[in-house]
């Protein structure tokens, strides 16, 4: 199974765990950005799709030069943005069904925005420096 077949396979369990959880009444509604940051919803569209522009061009770049971790890394980000970006155009606001009491409330496509951010440290800090070029 590929990496881009995996990232494709979790964008589309969170838009149906969205779904799914939204049908039960079990959504929590996120009007945050992140870590509690609350912004306006036409600055969020502007950062939001300046942010996507970016992740599109290294993207583009990082297949141009077959890295595989950054692809993976990278994908997982943006797939994970555009799905909470989707919320927030249908919605206004994020849908989240993942409830840790006294710590967090979040979704699958928060998870993907972490992960590809791990993947990404994991790369740029242990992998590159022993990639030989």
């Amino acid at each position: 199974m590929s990496l881009n077949f995996l990232t494709l396979a979790l964008f589309f369990l969170d838009r149906w765990l969205k779904y799914f959880f939204e049908l039960k009444g079990k959504i929590f509604i996120n009007h945050y950005v992140a870590f509690g940051l609350k912004l306006d919803l036409n600055l969020i569209y502007i950062l939001t799709g300046l942010i996507l522009g970016l992740f599109i061009f290294w993207l583009i770049k990082s297949y141009s030069k077959k890295i595989i971790l950054e692809i993976f890394g990278i994908s997982l980000m943006f797939f994970g943005a555009i799905s909470n970006l989707i919320d927030r155009i249908l919605y206004g606001y994020v849908l989240d069904y993942i409830n840790f009491p006294y710590f967090s409330i979040f979704n699958l496509a928060d998870v993907m925005i972490v992960g590809g951010a791990i993947v990404l440290i994991y790369y740029f800090l242990i992998v590159k420096d022993k990639r030989v070029n």
